[in-house]
């Protein structure tokens, strides 16, 4: 890869149209693949590329409540309806009805995504502890019946325990390098996340498996329309902290 197929921050955000911090947001994300070099980041022009038709095709992401709520409905669960008006009921039968692979990039938006480091063995405790909603490919592998090597955690955590949870991992900031993802959802939206036991559903979990770029064998298989029957699970892990 040349120096011309390496773009700036400034650069990225000259072709997409938007602001510098909106680049340096959708990398910390991990929305876009970059790679840091000192202070400055830099992102190859084929990735841009992919990342600018995909948002132009499909769109603004819907709002945080709204996700939660059509996840919740692709899980069968249609109770989150009854807090809505008739008007957003409609938005959300609409948006379970669109293509899966627009619907998907629109549900980026579910969760404000911390990345951070912490040490092996803190991670590994912060897993087993049952305290924290996992995502990522813990929830894959139980939606899949399957186990296998994690190294990047994806946490789901109520956005009012974000300083608890940092006390508790030592974790710090961490773009580059990073093993922790940490979902934080606004404490009115926690119920809303569809799971089982101790993890995120199947529909959430392709969601982070896809932006955090995360190695599965054929994770579209997680993805199933309303209504389908899913794969038996295997295993069910505890979920304390996040009972409604």
């Amino acid at each position: 890869m040349g120096p011309g197929d390496l773009l700036s921050v400034r650069e990225c955000a000259e072709i997409l149209s938007c602001s510098e911090a909106s680049i340096r947001s959708l990398l910390l994300q991990g929305a876009i693949p970059g790679r840091r070099l000192g202070r400055q980041w830099l992102v190859a022009r084929a990735d841009l590329a992919t990342l600018a038709t995909t948002h132009h095709r499909t769109g603004r992401p819907i709002g945080e409540r709204l996700a939660w709520v059509i996840l919740a409905l692709l899980n069968d669960n249609t109770q989150v309806l009854r807090d809505l008006h008739r008007q957003e009921r409609q938005r959300a039968e609409r948006y379970v009805a669109q293509d899966a692979d627009q619907l998907r990039e629109r549900l980026r938006a579910r969760a404000k995504v911390r990345c951070l480091a912490a040490t092996e063995a803190t991670r590994h405790r912060l897993e087993s502890s049952g305290d924290y909603l996992l995502g990522g490919l813990h929830a894959a592998y139980h939606h899949l019946g399957v186990s296998g090597a994690v190294e990047r955690t994806t946490i789901y955590l109520p956005a009012s325990q974000l300083e608890d949870f940092l006390d508790r991992s030592l974790s710090v900031p961490d773009a580059y390098a990073p093993n922790i993802y940490l979902h934080l959802v606004a404490d009115d939206n926690v119920s809303r996340i569809p799971r089982d036991g101790g993890v995120v559903s199947a529909h959430v979990a392709l969601l982070d498996i896809l932006e955090h770029h995360l190695p599965l064998e054929d994770p579209e298989s997680l993805w199933k329309d309303r209504g389908e029957e899913r794969h038996p699970k295997q295993r069910t892990i505890r979920q304390d902290i996040f009972d409604p």
